[in-house]
């Protein structure tokens, strides 16, 4: 709740969803896939295997005040780890356009653009892959 409620535009999900969803509905979600939490709640990073057989990076949330320590780098290694363990072909995320320092973090560990873009809930995204 506390990563919907700092980055709204950074989910397809609103808090308000967030928040009326039972506890139920919550393990039922989760159940699909890995979510990495630190040990302080301050940043999470989710993943899932989609239909085509890749692995899907959701969901990356670092606090404001942990930014810049190391902690989203971490996060995004353990769903990549996770995604070479589930031995997909690579790992995919989408990335607001224009949000460029999440596009240079992603692009640092490697990720590139797919060339394929999306309307999601925020605007326009972009897709960008890391072959494993």
């Amino acid at each position: 709740m506390r990563a919907l409620a700092d980055s709204p535009d950074a989910f397809l999900a609103t808090l308000t969803e967030a928040q009326a969803r039972t506890d139920e509905e919550w393990r039922d979600w989760s159940a699909r896939g890995v979510i990495f939490v630190d040990d302080a709640f301050d940043g999470m990073a989710g993943g899932y295997v989609t239909d085509d057989g890749h692995a899907m990076l959701w969901g990356m949330w670092v606090a404001p005040e942990r930014r810049g320590s190391g902690l989203a780098e971490a996060l995004a290694r353990a769903v990549i780890e996770w995604g070479r363990a589930e031995r997909v072909p690579r790992v995919v995320l989408w990335v607001v356009i224009g949000n460029t320092p999440a596009e240079r973090f992603y692009e640092r560990l490697g990720f590139r653009p797919t060339g394929v873009t999306a309307e999601l809930r925020n605007g326009l995204d972009r897709e960008l892959a890391l072959e494993l």
